[in-house]
């Protein structure tokens, strides 16, 4: 009686695991980019910008900001409007913060080829502490926009790859 309700048992989760696998990647299928800023999302601010004074203003800003080279609020706006103005200046801001001259970048490719982890692990709150995902949340919110100078962006289209997958 045991063995069989354990089998059971046994059974039952795993066809919940696999029902609920592949619930979750039809679902990831389905969210298009820019994620973090859903149609419903965006109609909701626009809705908020015509009743609200306050979020005219707030908005207003963002305007100000984005013209005068605000990357961030140049890749909100993008996504809020699709102005390819606002696309080029967060382009700008991401290559700045994250291009192959940025100075993160520099310093990780020489701490990568030199003899910086020789002697332990040091610089790591470099690693797992930094928690500023703004550039994340730009580069979602203007991937469309995107010309092909962010070299990254082909990858990130192709999806995953595995270790041994040529270029």
């Amino acid at each position: 009686m045991c063995l069989t309700r354990r089998a059971v048992g046994t059974g039952l989760l795993a066809a919940l695991i696999l029902v609920n696998t592949n619930n979750q990647r039809a679902t990831a299928q389905e969210q298009k980019r820019p994620y973090f800023m859903p149609p419903e999302a965006r109609d909701r601010l626009y809705e908020l910008i015509l009743r609200e004074s306050w979020a005219k203003t707030d908005y207003a800003r963002l305007k100000k900001a984005g013209s005068t080279g605000d990357g961030f609020a140049g890749a909100f706006l993008y996504s809020l409007e699709g102005d390819p103005r606002d696309a080029a200046v967060a382009q700008q801001w991401l290559l700045g913060k994250y291009g192959k001259g940025a100075y993160w970048t520099v310093q990780a490719a020489a701490r990568l080829n030199g003899d910086f982890f020789k002697g332990g692990q040091v610089g790591i709150p470099e690693v797992y502490y930094d928690t500023d995902i703004s550039g994340y949340l730009a580069f979602d919110w203007v991937h469309k926009g995107l010309e092909g100078e962010l070299g990254f962006q082909a990858d990130l289209d192709r999806g995953p790859r595995r270790a041994g997958d040529r270029q």
